[in-house]
């Protein structure tokens, strides 16, 4: 699964986050979902991951040892740094204790006297499990109907983002070039050049192996 890092330590697997420039700002905003046996498991879990958002360092997203996203303090004028963060605890609590973590962090970017002139740019990335689900018939009076899952779930990775500028701005790669599903890449004018980018990636790595056939 794809997992935040900040300053060289894991802070969880994200269900979505977005990532915005304008100018020199940067900032990501990420979404992870803490979940535990009891409430007082999953309080332990925030409170180990509020401990690890302190002062500035490196944000990375991760699958596995790879490295799909880096925003560097190399490459920053200050920053990456957390700006702030929310905690929500889900409608069913009780029963299954989930919080729901957002942490939104910044940093600005080191000026380049190259660049001709500044590019925005937003981009939204989310994970997905898509099962296919067929609805078998009555097999009998009263007998209720019943849903069959067929074949293994599909993992899914979207990808969709917007940058504007002087001139069109080049699109973000995908994080899995290779295993692209879908792909759309938009070159449009509004005032400024816009280019919009969306990809759906089904990397093989979430897929659970099959047993060979015999």
């Amino acid at each position: 699964m794809l997992t935040l890092y900040f300053a060289g330590h894991a802070l969880g697997q994200i269900s979505a986050l977005h990532v915005s420039q304008d100018a020199a700002m940067v900032r990501w905003r990420a979404t992870l979902e803490l979940s535990g046996a009891t409430q007082a498991l999953v309080q332990q879990a925030v409170s180990a991951l509020e401990s690890r958002l302190g002062g500035e360092g490196a944000l990375e997203v991760r699958e596995g040892s790879v490295q799909l996203r880096v925003l560097s303090p190399g490459a920053c004028a200050s920053g990456p740094k957390l700006a702030r963060r929310g905690v929500i605890e889900s409608d069913d609590a009780l029963a299954h204790p989930v919080r729901t973590v957002t942490l939104e962090f910044e940093a600005t970017l080191q000026s380049l006297v190259s660049e001709a002139a500044p590019v925005s740019r937003t981009e939204s990335i989310s994970t997905t499990t898509r099962r296919r689900i067929i609805e078998l018939p009555v097999l009998a009076p009263n007998v209720p109907a019943w849903r069959q899952e067929v074949g293994a779930p599909m993992f899914e990775v979207i990808q969709e983002g917007e940058a504007s500028g002087a001139d069109y701005p080049l699109p973000q790669p995908p994080l899995y070039l290779a295993e692209v599903f879908e792909r759309r890449v938009i070159y449009a004018r509004e005032g400024q050049c816009i280019t919009r980018w969306r990809y759906v990636m089904r990397p093989s790595t979430y897929v659970p192996a099959k047993a060979p056939t015999p």
